[in-house]
Parts: C-alpha cells; sequence; structure tokens
C-alpha cells in the first residue's frame, strides 16, 4: 500500500528538479525586466538633460527679449 522508497525518491527529484528550473527561469526573468528598467531609466535622465537644456534655452531667449524691451522703452 505504502510507496517503494525509489519511487518517494524519484519523486522527490523530480519536484526538486522542477523546483531549481522554475527558479532558473524566474532568475533569468528578473534580469530581463531590471535590464529593461535600467535602459528606460537612462532614457528618462537623458531627456531631462534635454529639457532642462531646452528650458535653459528659452529662460536665455525670453530673457533677452524682456532685457531688449526694456532697454527700448526707457
Amino acid at each position: 500500500m505504502g510507496m517503494e522508497a525509489g519511487t518517494m525518491a524519484l519523486l522527490t527529484l523530480i519536484t526538486a528538479l522542477i523546483t531549481a528550473l522554475l527558479s532558473l527561469v524566474n532568475a533569468v526573468g528578473i534580469l530581463l525586466v531590471n535590464g529593461k528598467v535600467d535602459r528606460l531609466a537612462r532614457r528618462v535622465e537623458w531627456l531631462t538633460g534635454r529639457v532642462d537644456g531646452l528650458a535653459g534655452t528659452v529662460q536665455s531667449m525670453v530673457g533677452a527679449i524682456a532685457g531688449g524691451a526694456r532697454g527700448g522703452s526707457e
């Protein structure tokens, strides 16, 4: 009625192999997702730098226009 020792050992081995395989797949998935997140974060930082540069240019232009308008009206 009980399981043989060999059958029980085989089931334990199969369970351990499945667990190890799932752990490996999970680890690879985490690495892939982290890589995508890192690339996205670098892209956001690059775009933020571009926006900051553009904002500085616009502020300089507005300051020059406002300064020119003030200078002409005095």
